[in-house]
């Protein structure tokens, strides 16, 4: 069925959905997406998917994945390893809202989506402002599990007029982002679809497990055919990397990281 938006073909951005749909292949899914952006005006797109977006203290969690097309080619390593996705103020909004927004870096903005823009911001803002990526709308996707996906298209060197285009096409990308994200997501390795803030070993993970379950260190190197002393210092360890001070806090983080199902 053809949608209806502003001014664009419409019957070949439906088709472009549908090949993302039967795509199995995560570059595929991604080159889909870019065409969609640009037959909306965009220039480059940007998908990101964490199993967990928060620790339990409620800190942002660099995504496990992050695909990016003509976009610079440093800004995955800016954003996922020099710090940039925490204090990207498109990023910290998803994390506190479910709908989709345009937002704007232009240089006289003072906030995006309703979030005051800070000094904390400015290493992003001014790399985005440098690279003429001053404009785009940002989709976040929440899967049953808790995992956040976000989609964003941006558009480079946008006119004075683009944000009042990029509201107007809002509608359309968030449908082909939705899209994209199922195919993608069923294309990903296991890995990415686990929260890599926490990483316990096989033994540590089975320990705690067995802990939730009400089960005793003795109990548990009799289950696993462990000495006590060893059972212990799997727990300990798991405990102590899950920033838990005791073993029902342990639990409570084990399972907010979903290394545990309670139910």
């Amino acid at each position: 069925m053809l949608f209806r938006t502003s001014g664009v073909a419409r019957p070949m951005l439906d088709g472009l959905i549908r090949e993302i749909e039967e795509s199995a292949d995560v570059d595929r899914c991604l080159d889909l997406l870019l065409r969609c952006a640009q037959h909306l005006g965009f220039s480059a797109v940007v998908y990101d998917y964490a199993a967990v977006p928060l620790s339990h203290d409620g800190d942002m969690i660099p995504p496990s994945i992050m695909r990016t097309r003509d976009l610079p080619e440093d800004f995955s390593d800016l954003w996922l390893h020099q710090g940039f996705y925490r204090i990207d103020p498109a990023q910290q909004l998803c994390v506190r809202r479910s709908v989709p927004f345009v937002w704007s870096h232009q240089v006289d903005a003072e906030e995006v989506g309703g979030l005051m823009l800070t000094a904390e911001h400015a290493p992003v803002l001014t790399y985005l402002r440098d690279c003429r990526l001053t404009c785009g709308v940002t989709v976040p996707i929440y899967g049953t599990g808790g995992g956040l996906a976000t989609v964003t298209a941006v558009r480079e060197g946008p006119g004075h007029n683009f944000l009042h285009h990029a509201r107007k096409e809002l509608a359309s990308f968030a449908l082909s982002a939705q899209h994209a994200h199922a195919a993608v997501y069923q294309s990903l390795a296991d890995e990415y679809k686990t929260c890599q803030a926490v990483r316990l070993t096989p033994r540590e993970l089975e320990c705690i497990r067995w802990v939730a379950r009400g089960k005793t260190a003795d109990d548990i190197a009799l289950i696993l055919g462990l000495s006590l002393a060893t059972a212990i210092f799997h727990i300990r360890n798991a405990t102590r990397k899950l920033g838990a001070g005791s073993r029902g806090q342990a639990i409570a983080h084990a399972a907010h990281y979903r290394l545990i199902d309670l139910h």
